[in-house]
């Protein structure tokens, strides 16, 4: 049995925690402005190596059982679902990185974008229906892999364009820090997935490709993108700090009266400094679930019915 396949993909899985567990459990890091958007763009980026490793798995596995009969029905039509799945996770890796690319320049929403993606994820779905209509022939298979080839180009291209408009973009920050921060991001995008793409071009055409180069470039891929863009982060706090909360004093004392854990009052204060759901979460780096959780038995224990009745429960009466 060839172990690259199995090495390759506990070294990515590994790569991976490692590197979204230092991220969530340094305090500095943190403090990031983006710290939620980041992290979201590295774990959806990790999924993705991931399901491509598996995909060329298959992908190898039926194309070596077809030198002998055809591959059976059943099998195309999971090679066709692990190329939509590994599809519909790149859109949604690259919208993270265009949303957060929006940040990092300080620029408005593009109207639009959503429908954008939206609209691709919907071709990319009727594709591989096409894929899976056997009505239509043995051609719709050629067709849905040619397909699914030609969108791997297209999205590689577009990240190497965001990035290159980061670098260039980067620019119009005021700020000097935020400008090179900027700028090293674009660069470490632009780098990494030029290469896929060369990579991806060389390989285009060949009718028998290398499935052991693929699976190497891709975990390679992914073992330089994490400490990379940890490395990033590190340096980019003081570009990007968070916004301090305004200073608010918080009833203390009735923790202990409504039996208040550390992790509640966070939330708490939190809550009182204005902070939806979703930012508490990327805040404390938990689930919005998680939240929502919390809410709720915070609610129980001091009777309140809202935020609002909270935040004026634990900030009336702060002077004593």
């Amino acid at each position: 049995m060839n172990l690259l396949m199995p090495a390759c993909l506990l070294a990515t899985l590994a790569s991976g925690f490692i590197t979204l567990s230092l991220l969530a459990s340094r305090p500095e890091i943190r403090r990031l402005r983006h710290f939620g958007d980041l992290t979201a763009n590295m774990l959806l980026f990790n999924l993705l190596v991931i399901l491509g490793l598996a995909w060329q798995f298959l992908n190898s596995s039926v194309w070596k059982s077809a030198s002998d009969r055809p591959a059976s029905p059943a099998a195309n039509w999971i090679l066709i679902a692990v190329l939509l799945a590994l599809g519909l996770l790149k859109l949604g890796w690259i919208y993270s990185l265009e949303l957060l690319a929006e940040k990092l320049l300080d620029s408005p929403r593009r109207a639009g974008m959503k429908a954008v993606f939206f609209a691709a994820g919907g071709l990319l779905i009727v594709v591989a229906g096409a894929g899976w209509a056997s009505f239509l022939g043995e051609a719709r298979l050629a067709f849905a892999f040619a397909a699914f080839s030609v969108f791997e180009v297209a999205a590689l291209t577009v990240v190497i364009a965001t990035a290159i408009g980061l670098v260039y973009g980067a620019g119009r920050r005021e700020d000097v820090r935020a400008r090179k921060a900027v700028s090293t991001f674009g660069m470490i995008y632009a780098v990494l997935f030029a290469g896929s793409l060369i990579f991806v071009l060389a390989q285009w055409g060949r009718a028998q490709r290398s499935n052991d180069t693929s699976v190497l470039a891709n975990a390679l891929g992914l073992l330089l993108f994490n400490p990379a863009l940890y490395y990033w982060a590190r340096k980019s706090v003081g570009a990007f700090p968070k916004e301090s909360l305004p200073e608010i004093e918080i009833r203390s004392d009735l923790a202990a009266k409504y039996g208040i854990s550390g992790r509640e009052f966070e939330i708490i204060a939190l809550i009182c400094h204005g902070n939806s759901n979703q930012e508490i979460a990327d805040e404390l780096c938990i689930s919005v679930r998680t939240v929502k959780d919390h809410n709720y038995n915070i609610f129980q224990k001091t009777g309140v019915k809202n935020r609002t009745q909270l935040a004026r429960l634990f900030m009336n009466r702060a002077a004593g």
